[in-house]
């Protein structure tokens, strides 16, 4: 044992001498150092306090991301020589990032999201390193109130909603982030206040089947009861609008859309046929189908 720590600490020394003004985290997304020494430095980290290296493991989250899908078959990615050298430290990343992510979870939901909301909410981060955070801002705040946990108090919820409805109005913020906070607000928020953004948002693209997929993913129906009639009356005929611009009466092209708007309306199986047609594709159209003769009997 004596002569493996020796070595250990030579590695370590080694690798300090490489750059003396290195932390752990460098050493270890280092690629001179050894698996075995990344594995310690793993270990290390995974004593050290989250909300001091939080900011910069999201950063070096975003700038050694994992290429390969064959993934980490243990829980030692560090050693894992299938993968590139590249992957097995992206990959050590992740799993460090979830470590702490997961402790700081299970003493407190609201902790979580007040330490995310501390990386989210510098600006001059890159959005990268920001839609980290707001992933698990977004999974904090789900499962916070989900029947099963409910660990999070109404006023902790409206709390961050009335943050992060700050940045989905703020022009300066970038399309992509905005996109990214947009369907939070939708499930915990109040949707009337955000479906004309969402809708200006989904416009500024050219593309049919691009604005079809970018609606139904920045309005969650979640608290359609909460609509006003008359924006539920305007979420429907923009969204059978966009349904109608991408059916080519044949491939079911808006399949989603269609299950989306039925969950929105909550009919029954969201369209979907009560019987599978013989054909695959005739399965999607009829879904679409469906949808539009509601609509026709509906609108």
């Amino acid at each position: 044992m004596k002569t493996f720590a020796f070595f250990v600490l030579v590695g370590l020394l080694f690798i300090f001498s490489l750059n003396a003004n290195a932390d752990e985290l460098d050493l270890l997304v280092d690629t001179n150092t050894t698996s075995k020494i990344r594995g310690e430095l793993y270990a290390s980290l995974c004593k050290k306090d989250f909300s001091k290296m939080a900011y910069k493991l999201a950063k070096l989250k975003t700038t050694h991301s994992v290429i390969s899908s064959i993934g980490p078959q243990t829980k030692k990615p560090w050693n894992e020589e299938q993968l590139s050298l590249g992957d097995r430290i992206g990959c050590t990343l992740s799993l460090l990032w979830r470590y702490h992510v997961i402790r700081v979870k299970q003493k407190s939901y609201a902790e979580c999201i007040e330490l995310m909301m501390s990386i989210f909410g510098n600006t001059k981060a890159k959005d990268r390193e920001r839609q980290i955070a707001l992933r698990e801002i977004a999974s904090n705040l789900h499962f916070g109130v989900s029947p099963y946990g409910r660990t999070l108090s109404t006023t902790e919820v409206n709390k961050t909603i009335s943050r992060l409805d700050k940045y989905v109005f703020d022009e300066s913020e970038s399309i992509e982030l905005r996109k990214s906070i947009l369907p939070i607000l939708f499930e915990h928020g109040d949707p009337n206040k955000y479906l004309n953004l969402a809708i200006e948002i989904t416009n500024i693209e050219t593309n049919p089947l691009v604005k079809v997929q970018l609606f139904w993913n920045v309005t969650p129906p979640y608290n359609t009861d909460k609509y006003t009639p008359e924006n539920r009356n305007k979420y429907l005929k923009y969204a059978f609008d966009l349904l109608k611009q991408v059916d080519d009466g044949k491939t079911g092209k808006g399949y989603f859309l269609a299950t989306h708007i039925g969950r929105f309306v909550g009919v029954k199986n969201k369209f979907k046929p009560d019987k599978n047609p013989s054909e695959c594709d005739s399965f999607f159209q009829k879904t679409v189908d469906n949808a539009l003769k509601w609509w026709a009997a509906n609108k």
